[in-house]
């Protein structure tokens, strides 16, 4: 029987068309290999029934939730003193001293919960220690205090220490104050580029001392 010609036949060949790639199934089997491979990784990570999850870095500065350690501190503090006799009134110290890493971060705000104080020459003079959270000039040391209106309104506040204070130890003293006694408990904001809060102080008492016959240990609680 001859081959069917012309346009009376039981069927037709199309034009070759491109073929198109069904890719569902191909993109299902990676979605399972990936949880395959997770859930594999995880399980390495199980140990004694319970899931060991490492938590991320905690990044510095301040852009954070928390920082490793407690929100406190304590600071120990070495004064640079005068060695000639000082007045009462005379300003403490040779230069407003930086108390570095107060805070935990920059601008941030601090409040000195204690103060522990060492008189090492065995004086037990009376005196005035004042804070700030910016450098301020107070005046020259061992002479009376000259500061302006400007540098006045820096300062956060005053802890003052009487003769009675102190506590003889024989050849040393010592004296405290805490967040019950005047002047303590109150808050300090640290400059915007520094975590350094500031102390300087004023002589209550005729009194001689070594250059770092004063020493303190702060207890800070650090609120941000």
């Amino acid at each position: 029987m001859p081959y069917p010609t012309g346009d009376n036949i039981g069927y037709s060949i199309d034009a070759p068309q491109d073929v198109v790639e069904d890719t569902t199934a191909r993109t299902a089997f990676s979605l399972w290999k990936g949880i395959k491979n997770y859930v594999k990784s995880l399980a390495a990570t199980i140990s004694g029934g319970r899931v060991l999850v490492t938590p991320p870095a905690t990044p510095s500065g301040e852009a954070y939730m928390g920082q490793v350690g407690g929100p406190s501190d304590v600071i120990d503090v070495v004064l640079t003193l005068d060695t000639n006799i000082y007045a009462d009134g005379d300003v403490l110290l040779t230069a407003t001293q930086e108390i570095a890493n107060a805070a935990r971060a920059n601008g941030k705000r601090v409040i000195i919960q204690s103060i522990t104080a060492y008189d090492l020459d065995d004086v037990g003079g009376a005196i005035d220690l004042i804070f700030a959270g910016v450098t301020f000039a107070l005046g020259t040391v061992n002479a009376a205090p000259t500061i302006d209106d400007a540098n006045a309104i820096l300062l956060s506040h005053i802890v003052q220490f009487a003769g009675a204070d102190w506590y003889d130890l024989g050849l040393n003293r010592m004296a405290t104050k805490s967040s019950k006694d005047a002047g303590m408990g109150i808050m300090i904001e640290t400059g915007a580029a520094s975590r350094s809060i500031f102390v300087n102080g004023i002589a209550r008492a005729a009194s001689t001392y070594t250059a770092n016959g004063l020493k303190l240990k702060l207890g800070i609680l650090q609120l941000d």
